[in-house]
């Protein structure tokens, strides 16, 4: 299941269901207004959402199609968000296309991020390997997050998913130039469980992992970031930066 934050003049988004080729999208607000509402009730909610994810495959519900633009983040904002130097609070984070301010010579972190359930205090791998909601892609620098366009479920990566690892290669692009990259091991059930080791997560904590290149960037500079399967099929969507001028 893909899902998306379409923009609706509101902060959060409207909750949407995207086709795994990212071709089309169907409104999703009938279940949940927003994302951060979904993740709130996601127990209840989760099943629902795929039996919609699955009948807009079938092409059973209505749809249009879905232009990676239209997007915010796909949780425009968390209220906890962890990366390599800890878990603390957070504001907002940029979309996909929207430009990225960057003096000259910011460094550009790239990599993957977690959107988790609520995580109990003291949860073992085993338990937070089972609260990864979604994942996305990140890409960015301090105090400026962006995100792809969608978050996916973890069954949507197939055997990129493994019990709470994520294995995936990062395609990065400086200026047009591809830039070399490995497939890259993720233990995001043990991010998690070191994030809640002495405190509760609450749904919708962010929690990133830098996975790949890091891109230097200066005013004008143009970056694209994607990630595909095992059938060569992009998997979250692109995130596609300028950076401000």
């Amino acid at each position: 299941m893909k899902v998306a934050s379409l923009r609706s003049g509101s902060r959060d988004g409207r909750l949407a269901l995207v086709s795994s080729d990212l071709t089309l999208c169907t409104d999703a607000v009938f279940l949940a207004g927003n994302l951060q509402a979904a993740l709130d009730d996601w127990t209840r909610l989760s099943p629902h959402l795929e039996a919609l994810s699955e009948s807009l495959l079938h092409g059973a519900v209505p749809s249009g199609r879905f232009h990676e633009h239209d997007a915010l983040a796909p949780l425009p904002r968390a209220y906890q968000h962890q990366g390599p130097g800890g878990l603390g609070m957070s504001g907002g984070f940029s979309a996909a296309r929207d430009a990225l301010a960057a003096n000259s010579g910011s460094v550009i972190q790239t990599g993957f991020a977690v959107i988790t359930g609520d995580v109990p205090q003291g949860a073992d791998r085993s338990t937070a390997a089972g609260l990864a909601a979604l994942i996305m892609l990140a890409a960015g620098s301090e105090p400026d997050w962006a995100f792809s366009p969608t978050a996916v479920t973890p069954g949507e990566l197939g055997n990129a998913w493994d019990n709470g690892s994520l294995t995936l290669k990062v395609s990065a692009s400086h200026n047009g130039k591809v830039l070399p990259s490995d497939a890259l091991t993720v233990d995001f059930a043990s991010l998690i469980a070191a994030a809640a080791r002495h405190r509760p997560l609450g749904a919708g904590t962010v929690i990133r992992a830098q996975a790949g290149p890091s891109i230097t960037l200066t005013a004008g500079d143009t970056m694209r970031l994607a990630a595909k399967d095992a059938r060569g099929q992009t998997i979250f969507g692109a995130i596609e930066k300028q950076a401000a001028g």
